[in-house]
């Protein structure tokens, strides 16, 4: 049996079209047998928590609060730790994955390895703050990417640089990185080489709407392969999930 966490943003749900990525994922593994849905929703329109059994899958239900920025992180954590003591222990045959849609969702993929160290990671690129700052000018991307790697951040991008910062910190602590289109894929594979090399990320599945890359495993293979109906959708998380 798989378990598998998905998390969403109840205030941020339709920005950038995450909605309804999250319903097709629902709708993709809710009716699985051989795996056990949990959809966990931050920042919800419940007064307070809230456990739901739904017809395929678990809902957990955060309550939205007003915080500063600078202390988002405290409501993360607490929020793991409530959920945390739902989390069913899971046998030698069986695999618990989280999948993460949000960039400050970075604290929750460090305490998923914390207090499950066995377990999956995964983060799907919606968005990228860059391309709006900078109108998807991938050659002053790249620039930016060039300087901030030899410390010479000019001051004018400073806030552009440490966006990206931040970025790719969620792309290194995660087990594999979804793209959903070819553009944001390629943009990765040529501005993010270096990092590649560096964690060992090679391109283990491609589909025409959904791309992957994956960290090296010990045994794993570099192979590339191609799955051009939507439909084929569930055989890619299938090998996410082996």
């Amino acid at each position: 049996m798989k378990h598998l966490y998905l998390f969403n943003e109840g205030s941020r749900a339709a920005i950038y079209g995450i909605g309804t990525y999250i319903r097709q994922m629902i709708a993709l593994f809710s009716g699985r047998q051989d795996i056990k849905l949990n959809v966990v929703v931050l920042n919800s329109d419940k007064d307070e928590f809230e456990v739901e059994e739904k017809d395929g899958y678990r809902s957990f239900c955060f309550p939205r609060v007003s915080l500063p920025s600078d202390k988002l992180e405290i409501y993360i954590r607490n929020s793991w730790y409530v959920l945390y003591s739902y989390i069913e222990e899971v046998g030698e045959e069986d695999r618990l994955l989280f999948h993460f849609n949000y960039g400050q969702e970075l604290p929750l993929l460090k305490l998923a390895k914390q207090y499950f160290p066995e377990c999956t990671t995964l983060f799907t690129i919606h968005y990228q703050m860059w391309c709006f700052e900078l109108d998807g000018n991938t050659t002053l991307f790249r620039k930016i990417m060039q300087d901030r790697r030899e410390g010479k951040t000019q001051e004018r991008f400073k806030n552009i640089a440490d966006s990206i910062g931040k970025e790719l910190a969620v792309y290194s602590e995660a087990d594999s990185i979804v793209c959903l289109s070819r553009y944001t894929y390629n943009c990765c594979l040529k501005s993010m080489a270096w990092m590649r090399r560096k964690y060992r990320w090679p391109i283990t599945a491609c589909l025409t709407s959904v791309l992957l890359m994956r960290k090296k495993r010990p045994g794993g293979s570099n192979g590339i392969c191609v799955l051009k109906n939507p439909a084929s959708w569930s055989c890619l998380w299938g090998g996410l999930m082996t």
